[in-house]
């Protein structure tokens, strides 16, 4: 999978990562569309 994060001011990328597997007390929520505020 990969997330957008920010490495600097005005400087985005798209990092590979590894989800880890969900806890027994939580939930799973995936997002369609999202927007920063």
């Amino acid at each position: 999978m990969q997330k957008l994060v920010a490495q600097a001011p005005r400087v985005a990328a798209l990092v590979e990562y590894q989800d880890r597997a969900v806890a027994q007390n939580e939930v799973k929520i995936r997002v369609r569309f999202g927007a920063p505020k």
